[in-house]
């Protein structure tokens, strides 16, 4: 936009937030403990958030969705400080 930001001396991007690809492809769930089953199915990865503004939280890690949850193992959970059945966002592969 012919524009440059004065603390970072880059450039400027606009973009309107409903055309970002990743923005349309995020996808809300409860987070869920894996179960052991569940580890098979668990090959590709997710970027996966809290959301939480104030002490925003984002991971690449294997996990499952599975209707209105994401199946996440103990360690994901725990880094993304968040607790099951809390609500998290992710993005399919």
């Amino acid at each position: 936009d012919r524009v440059v930001d004065i603390f970072d001396a880059g450039p400027l991007m606009l973009a309107n937030i409903n055309n970002i690809r990743s923005i349309q492809a995020t996808r809300h769930a409860n987070g869920a403990l894996m179960r052991q089953q569940d580890l098979a199915f668990a090959k590709s990865k997710m970027i996966i958030t809290n959301g939480h503004w104030h002490d925003f939280r984002v991971i690449c890690s294997a996990a499952v969705a599975e209707g209105s949850e994401l199946m996440l193992n103990a360690e994901s959970l725990n880094a993304l400080a968040l607790e099951s059945q809390q609500t998290l966002a992710y993005m399919p592969e």
